[in-house]
């Protein structure tokens, strides 16, 4: 099963905020899509995973620059394909998740490719096993993150 969820740009920002709950049909994504008929496509986002504990993941890696899975709704409408289950489950194959949508049995999802920048090292422990780095499930922690990585990518701190 696929899952659909919208997200909206932030005034005069870069960053994406969630619009809508979790939606377990296109159709039903569509009907709350209405409510923000006056902005424009570029201003909206479709997040798509297998599972609903993706979502948080998906938009925090859509708001660092990473790869999300995500796309227009023109996108989606133009070529359908895009939001199939194998186009889903493959993205999320790539990241090392879970392709069951089963958490639980899932290797933590992790944003993978953070540690692919220059000048990035994998640190590790006494077993030489590289450091995966995972995001906190609660929500504040999460935003209290971004907000801190944002800070060090402008300058304004130095790691």
């Amino acid at each position: 099963m696929i899952y659909y969820r919208l997200a909206l740009q932030k005034n005069q920002s870069v960053e994406w905020e969630w619009a809508s709950t979790v939606c377990d049909s296109f159709d039903a994504l569509l009907e709350s899509r209405q409510r923000y008929h006056t902005l424009s496509e570029g201003q909206m986002r479709v997040f798509l995973a297998s599972s609903v504990a993706y979502m948080d993941i998906l938009l925090v890696r859509e708001n660092l620059g990473l790869p999300a899975n995500s796309w227009t709704l023109e996108e989606l409408m133009r070529d359908p394909q895009m939001g199939a289950d194998i186009h889903v489950q493959r993205f999320e194959a790539e990241l090392g998740w879970d392709v069951a949508g089963d958490p639980s049995t899932a290797k933590a999802p992790c944003l993978t490719g953070v540690l692919d920048k220059p000048g990035l090292e994998v640190e590790t422990s006494d077993y030489d096993e590289p450091y995966i780095f995972a995001l906190p499930a609660f929500m504040p922690h999460t935003e209290a993150l971004l907000k801190l990585m944002i800070k060090v990518r402008s300058g304004e701190l130095v790691p």
